[in-house]
């Protein structure tokens, strides 16, 4: 068996027996398992999240877009994404679903001070929490567009601006 020393993570199963190995870019702690329980994702110091077959080991999915390590990662309640976040502040969510469009970016989260260290799904996969130990803040993004211009309109007395909609609707045009 090798050891931390060497920097390699075994999975193993409950007789001791090697499923595979993780390669050292793993950050301690770093994985999750989907609902399902057949794909596990990490995440590490190579700025990359990493989706695997839990049965056989093999590696799905490679998920670059980071400028720095991957801090935190969770599947969605369906498992057809996975949010990270990293140390260069941002969050990330990934479309991981089979198909055509597995591995891409969907979009990408703004508005912390300091590296990202923890990200979830809400229950219904409709928002995503990122929090950073370092700025002290927890945000609450709402994916849905309609939600977030439904929210947006409820606060606001006049039309949005083109640049508003970018920035807070991540739409291209306004709705």
């Amino acid at each position: 068996m090798k050891t931390v020393e060497e920097s390699v993570v075994i999975a193993m199963d409950g007789s001791d027996k090697e499923l595979f190995p993780f390669l050292s870019y793993i950050l301690q702690d770093l994985w999750d398992f989907s609902a399902d329980g057949k794909r596990i994702a990490t995440g590490g110091m190579d700025q990359t999240a990493r989706v695997w077959d839990a049965s056989s080991g093999k590696n799905l999915l490679t998920l670059s877009g980071h400028t720095a390590s991957v801090l935190a990662l969770a599947f969605s309640p369906d498992g057809s994404r996975l949010v990270t976040g990293g140390h260069d502040a941002t969050a990330r969510i990934w479309d991981i679903a089979d198909g055509a469009t597995a591995g891409k970016e969907l979009l990408t989260l703004t508005g912390h001070d300091g590296w990202v260290d923890s990200v979830s799904f809400s229950a219904d996969g409709k928002r995503i929490s990122a929090g950073s130990f370092q700025d002290g803040t927890m945000r609450v993004y709402i994916l849905n567009a309609e939600d977030r211009a439904m929210l947006a309109r409820s606060r606001l007395t006049r039309a949005f601006t083109l640049e508003e909609c970018e920035k807070y609707l991540h739409e291209m045009s306004c709705p």
